[in-house]
């Protein structure tokens, strides 16, 4: 099925027989190109099209058509341009949370039941880094700083970058990946560790040597960090 109509009407229309079990197999969103195709509009010369400017050409044939032209050639390449020279990372902690036996906190998440991680969260303006230690600590596990013992915080941060999918599925986040400080925490407090039902949906403490099989593949970096701090303050 090739579907002519105005973005985003076609990409609708096509999402609407897609849910409507009709036996659709394939769908393209095809604009303007029937009418090329078809002889309505005329092609561009042979020179102008090889020099990438077919864009120009239908631009001159239907004027009303510049505000979206404008966005895809003028807007969409200069904010891909400032992300490639100016990236930002959002800053955020992660926290180790150790207990006695030796053991790591991991909490799953509520969209991936077996994405196991660390406690973390962003740091929200003027707020420090130890703030939103705290803060994260009680909103995401329920642990108070009388709870714990003794903080570090490791002298490296861990950066990694957004990926490729989340990207392209969230084009307005305005920043490339996370640079998280990482803390390190001894917990001797009564086992009375709550997940945030809105973002966690479990819990589970990991013995250290099984805590880079356990930890989702995204979360490793940071958790070798956390390892070998832990190897040094023993």
């Amino acid at each position: 099925l090739l579907v002519s109509l105005r973005n985003p009407i076609q990409e609708e229309f096509i999402y609407y027989l897609k849910t409507k079990a009709t036996g659709l197999r394939l769908a393209i969103g095809s604009g303007g190109a029937v009418n090329m195709i078809s002889g309505f509009f005329p092609r561009a010369p042979v020179p102008v099209r090889q020099m990438g400017l077919e864009w120009l050409w239908r631009l001159a044939l239907e004027p009303r058509r510049i505000k979206r032209i404008g966005r895809a050639v003028l807007v969409f390449p200069g904010l891909v341009l400032f992300r490639k020279l100016f990236r930002r990372y959002r800053p955020g902690i992660i926290s180790g949370i150790v207990n006695h036996r030796n053991e790591f906190l991991l909490a799953a998440r509520q969209d991936d039941p077996q994405h196991w991680q660390m406690p973390a969260g962003g740091i929200e303006p003027g707020e420090t880094a130890e703030q939103a230690l705290w803060r994260e600590l009680k909103a995401e596990v329920g642990i108070d700083r009388a709870d714990i013992s003794q903080v570090f915080c490791l002298p490296e941060k861990h950066k990694y970058h957004y990926s490729h999918h989340y990207l392209n599925h969230n084009f307005k986040e305005p920043f490339q990946g996370q640079n998280k400080f990482l803390f390190l925490l001894r917990y001797f407090g009564p086992n009375k560790i709550k997940v945030d039902q809105q973002e966690l949906n479990n819990y589970r403490w990991v013995a250290a040597n099984k805590l880079l099989r356990t930890i989702h593949p995204l979360r490793r970096g940071s958790a070798e960090k956390m390892l070998n701090y832990l190897d040094k303050l023993n």
